[in-house]
């Protein structure tokens, strides 16, 4: 972009697109946060500390 030109493309967005990306993330990160939970309650406190 020689000499400080500025081109803007603007382009829309369909709702079908931008809709599910807050969900896709939110179950992501719900599922990323959940297993290890999970996996952690099932270890007792005492032997947790000893690892």
């Amino acid at each position: 972009m020689a000499g400080g030109e500025y081109v803007c493309r603007s382009r829309k967005l369909a709702p079908y697109t931008v809709l599910p990306a807050p969900l896709v993330g939110s179950l992501t990160g719900l599922l990323a946060g959940l297993y290890p939970s999970l996996r952690a309650a099932r270890v007792e406190p005492l032997e947790a500390l000893r690892q």
